[in-house]
């Protein structure tokens, strides 16, 4: 029950920046791309994305950035910064959210460890435990700067909650693009597992999912514009 209630103080929690930004989400129990920013290696990366198994859910969003807000750290720079992703004692407060109840911040990746060596991310996440990626990154400095990560889950879970999750059959995306005016940050989490499976927790898993993504591209939202 403790669990369920994380999950549903979660989804009654989520929290957007407001500013002066333009951002999309969207759900589906299909694979689906249409958020993708318009770029030179997006047939690339969709093909990557949607080959690798059979995707049952997914949610996207797409945030845009004017550049002239961008005052903290250069995407190259946050690509590096991945072991900052989880706890309120690291860079931007890690992927986190505000309560909508007492106002606090919260996090939502407890703990982060990414070796850069050998591109590996465990990430304790808030409600569903411990989470262990693989993790690459790829930087195209023609035709408009593309920052992408891509993390991809490569040990089953052991929270009963999430055991539907198979080895290398759920994922994280997030892609960096800017141009003279604007940088977009789509972020993307899709799996196998469709919450449609187990009808009495659809729509906590919806919304725990729909946090993750909202806070995670709101960290690096954060790092953008925020840090010092």
């Amino acid at each position: 029950m403790k669990k369920l209630y994380l999950l549903l103080l979660l989804s009654l929690s989520i929290y957007v920046n407001a500013f002066s930004l333009e951002k999309k989400i969207v759900h589906s129990y299909k694979s689906d791309y249409r958020l993708f920013p318009e770029i030179q290696y997006k047939n690339n990366y969709i093909k990557k994305l949607s080959e690798k198994y059979e995707v049952k859910y997914c949610v996207q969003s797409n945030l845009k950035i004017p550049r002239q807000e961008a005052k903290g750290y250069d995407c190259s720079m946050i690509l590096k910064k991945l072991d900052q992703l989880g706890g309120l004692d690291k860079e931007c407060y890690g992927v986190s959210y505000i309560d909508a109840n007492t106002k606090e911040r919260k996090p939502i990746f407890k703990k982060s460890i990414y070796d850069k060596e050998n591109g590996t991310l465990y990430v304790k996440d808030k409600a569903a435990g411990g989470l262990n990626f693989d993790v690459n990154i790829d930087t195209y400095k023609n035709n408009g700067n593309v920052y992408a990560v891509n993390a991809i889950i490569n040990k089953k879970p052991d929270n009963i909650f999430v055991r539907g999750i198979k080895k290398r059959e759920a994922e994280i995306f997030v892609l960096m693009q800017e141009d003279e005016s604007d940088i977009n940050v789509y972020a993307l989490i899709q799996c196998s597992y469709s919450p449609i499976e187990h009808k009495f927790l659809k729509s906590y898993v919806e919304n725990a999912v729909t946090a993750r993504v909202n806070e995670l591209q709101n960290w690096f939202y954060r790092m953008l514009c925020e840090a010092k």
